[in-house]
Parts: C-alpha cells; sequence; structure tokens
C-alpha cells in the first residue's frame, strides 16, 4: 500500500508540474455597463458610451467588436447593457451582450469637435495640406519639408486603451520600421508619422516617451502633436471623426485611417480601419516605383 501511495503521489506530482508548465492564456475579463450609441454590423461593431472599468480604463465611448455577430441582433441605439470584454494580447472584444434597458439617445452637438462634412475628403492625386506639427523632440515638422520621400501616415493616442485600436497601428509602423531599416533605398526614401489626437496630454515629452517604449527610430519614424483645432481639421480630410467629452478628457472616440503619400506630396492611398497589413503598404509602395 505504501508502494502504491507513492506511485500515485509522484503521479500527482508529476501531473501538477505539468500543469504549471502550460501555457496560460494572457486574456483578462472584465466587465463592463453602457449605452449602445451606434451599431456597425459589416464590421461587427457595437459603440457603448461605459461606464468606469475599474482597474483597465475611465468612462468613455468606444467601439467594441463582436466575434459573434448574433450579439448584435435585436441591439438598437439607446439600449442599455452589460456585458463581458476580453482583453487579449491582440485583440478586444466583447461577449455576453445583455440588454438592461433602454433610453432615447440624447448626444449634445457640443461633443463633437469635428465634422466630416467641414471640410473637402482629399481624394487620390491631392496634395496634403499646408500645416506644421510638432515632433518628439519639440521640433516644428511640415510635410513640404519631406517632398522627394514617400510618407506614411497614422493616428493614435497614447492614451488609447484597446489593442486591436491605437496599440495595433503602432505594431504595424514598428514592423514597417523593420523592413526599412533593413532596406537602405526604404531607409533614404521612406518616413513613418504617427499623429497624436490627443495635444493636451501627449506633449513632446510624452511622446518621447511613447517612442522610446516603442524602440523608434527618429530618423525614420516621427510622433506629432500641435495645435488641437489644426490636428482635427488635418484629420478630416481623410475622413476621420474624433468626439471628445470635455468633461473626460481621456474619453476619446475616433475612427481610423493610414495614408501613404508619393514623392511628389501627394495622396496615393488612405486605407480605413485597422484591417490593413504592412504587406498591403509595400505593395502599394512597390507600384510607386514600377
Amino acid at each position: 500500500m505504501i508502494t502504491i501511495y507513492h506511485h500515485y503521489s509522484a503521479v500527482f506530482i508529476l501531473f501538477a508540474l505539468c500543469l504549471s508548465c502550460s501555457p496560460v492564456p494572457k486574456e483578462v475579463i472584465y466587465d463592463l455597463r453602457g449605452q449602445v450609441t451606434s451599431i456597425y454590423s459589416m464590421k461587427n461593431e457595437i459603440t457603448i458610451r461605459h461606464e468606469k472599468i475599474p482597474g483597465f480604463m475611465p468612462a468613455m465611448t468606444m467601439p467594441f467588436k463582436v466575434k459573434d455577430i448574433m450579439l448584435l441582433e435585436k441591439r438598437r441605439p439607446g439600449d442599455f447593457i452589460e456585458a463581458k470584454l476580453v482583453i487579449t494580447d491582440k485583440e478586444a472584444y466583447l461577449i455576453n451582450i445583455v440588454k438592461t434597458g433602454f433610453e432615447e439617445l440624447l448626444i449634445p452637438t457640443e461633443t463633437f469637435q469635428n465634422s466630416t462634412n467641414a471640410v473637402t475628403q482629399l481624394r487620390k492625386g491631392d496634395f496634403l495640406p499646408d500645416v506644421t506639427f510638432i515632433d518628439q523632440d519639440n521640433s516644428p515638422q511640415n510635410f513640404n519639408e519631406y517632398l522627394g520621400k514617400q510618407l506614411i501616415l497614422t493616428f493614435i493616442y497614447t492614451r488609447c486603451p484597446l489593442p486591436n485600436f491605437c496599440p495595433l497601428m503602432d505594431l504595424r509602423f514598428q514592423s514597417l520600421q523593420k523592413t526599412i531599416l533593413k532596406n537602405k533605398d526604404l531607409k533614404a526614401t521612406t518616413r513613418l508619422f504617427s499623429i497624436s489626437f490627443d495635444p493636451e496630454f501627449d506633449t513632446p515629452k510624452i511622446l518621447k516617451q511613447y517612442g522610446d517604449e516603442l524602440k523608434a527610430d527618429y530618423e525614420i519614424w516621427s510622433f506629432l502633436t500641435g495645435e488641437k483645432d489644426v490636428i482635427l481639421n488635418f484629420a478630416e480630410h481623410f475622413g476621420i471623426l474624433v468626439i471628445n467629452n470635455e468633461s473626460s478628457p481621456e474619453e476619446i472616440v475616433h475612427s481610423l485611417r493610414t495614408v501613404i503619400v508619393n514623392t511628389s506630396g501627394r495622396l496615393v492611398k488612405i486605407y480605413h480601419g485597422n484591417e490593413w497589413t504592412s504587406e498591403d503598404i509595400w505593395e502599394e509602395i512597390a507600384q510607386l516605383r514600377d
């Protein structure tokens, strides 16, 4: 009996050790409560004005993905809901969406800091607007100074909490930078720019710290800020909508755009959303060289 006991003890310990060695999914689940403001079923997306999520992010209005499109069935703007927010290293999405009430939406017009109807949106072949930003080293940057180089622009803010929004753009730009550093021709002719939606918080000092964390090579990749009106007006030219809540500065709802500009300073391509890849960019760049 003693031998059998020790045998099963050893098996149990070995089994426990195996379990402890198994990779643990990097996944955190938070409770989310709020009101639906819009639904975009074509993108499996629902925008929610939600309460503070303790330990994760303040109350704000954000678009969230769902993997199960049926979760959006029968949901409509104005619904109060409870859901689970799943956060992994690479994505964020909602599960278990349950309606708890309804109230007609009343969004004050002053909430909108700009309107996509306020300026003419740029089309392929148009020149970039002549505006000046400030980079992470507090130096002025004007895109007209980069004639002769192809530019890749995107829009972010450093406090963006969802991994499939601004952090995903950062990862894509890291990949672009890696390719550029390996290619002498691209290194001489290509520049990356990440423009912040949040100039009050994203000062040059903050952007420098942020860029350092991303291991940005500032000869290739710059982080830009500037006057808020200038940034929002510039973003409108690409069809970007930015919504700020003045009572909650962290709350920024925005669409995503990534832009390619050729060596003549003309617009070549606008990617909407986050579904582009670095391969898409390089295919477009290759066509410019043909």
